[in-house]
């Protein structure tokens, strides 16, 4: 059986479906974490996968 990579399941899935949900998930979290946690608070990220909710957070932060 082939591994599909978390990317291929979420972001680059040819299900447009599993890309919108993805889509709000990310801007829902990215959105909770922008008001409670200040722009100099520590952000923990546990089961990352390939870092893009870091790395989006922290596109946001700039």
């Amino acid at each position: 059986m082939r591994e599909i990579s978390y990317k291929e399941q979420t972001v680059k899935s040819g299900n447009p479906l599993a890309r919108f949900a993805h889509r709000t998930r990310m801007t829902m979290a990215i959105d909770l974490v922008t008001k409670l946690c200040a722009n100099c608070g520590t952000v923990v990220d546990f089961g990352a996968g390939p870092r893009l909710f870091l790395h989006t957070l922290g596109e946001a932060r700039i």
